[in-house]
């Protein structure tokens, strides 16, 4: 008597492979490009405490996933061509500097290839943020909300004076 998983691959791996199943269809590894996330905006600003939503696209086939300050972006479109993810707010806080930071996204594709964008260290000084071409750009600047005011200045001190 035959084995019954024998016997469904034995008739399953004809259909399979006329399908176009099989090697050809593993990725193609051998030239190593690495694929690009590019923004659909370039500045953004983040409420108080809130988590920061994020979308862009992708460049290159076969994008498995795609991160932003480590944190893992959804779908929204096949093999990533659309993309969004929600950051955050300690996540924000935490990488930020005088209340902004720059993000990027990173693209990794089914043979582990990545993009490694560069963007600016602070300021608003952009550098060279676009991907070329028609992309958006690979870097965004967030601004964060301005932290509330100083305790001393809002201490009560007694003083009843009016203050200019």
């Amino acid at each position: 008597m035959r084995h019954p998983a024998r016997t469904a691959v034995a008739l399953l791996a004809p259909m399979w492979l006329a399908c176009g199943g099989g090697p050809d269809t593993l990725p193609d590894c051998v030239d190593g490009t690495a694929p690009t996330a590019t923004f659909f905006i370039a500045n953004f600003t983040a409420e108080a405490g809130a988590d920061l939503v994020v979308r862009g696209e992708t460049s290159g086939p076969n994008i498995t996933a795609v991160y932003v300050l480590g944190t893992s972006a959804t779908r929204t479109g096949i093999d990533f061509t659309a993309w969004q993810a929600t950051i955050p707010a300690a996540t924000l806080t935490t990488h930020a500097t005088d209340g902004a930071l720059w993000i990027s996204a990173v693209a990794v594709d089914a043979c582990n290839n990545r993009g490694t964008p560069v963007c600016p260290e602070s300021g608003l000084d952009t550098g060279d943020t676009s991907a070329g071409g028609e992309a958006g750009p690979v870097c965004a600047h967030v601004l964060l909300p301005a932290d509330t005011a100083d305790a001393s200045d809002t201490a009560d001190t007694g003083d009843t004076a009016a203050r200019p």
